[in-house]
């Protein structure tokens, strides 16, 4: 989301879907651990480079 343009971006998808997730901005990526994927709670960690527009374990 781009608060400059009130406009919404879509990104690369996460490897898998979630909620509940717990999310952070470490330096120039956003990482987003844990959540919940319908079936089982996750321990998966991934980082979202916006250069890259890729999510990395």
């Amino acid at each position: 989301y781009d608060p400059k343009t009130d406009t919404w971006t879509m990104v690369a998808p996460m490897s898998t879907a979630r909620d509940a997730v717990g999310v952070c901005l470490l330096g120039d990526q956003l990482v987003a651990a844990g959540g919940y994927d319908g079936t089982q709670y996750l321990t998966l960690v991934e980082a979202y480079d916006p250069i890259l527009n890729e999510w990395h374990e």
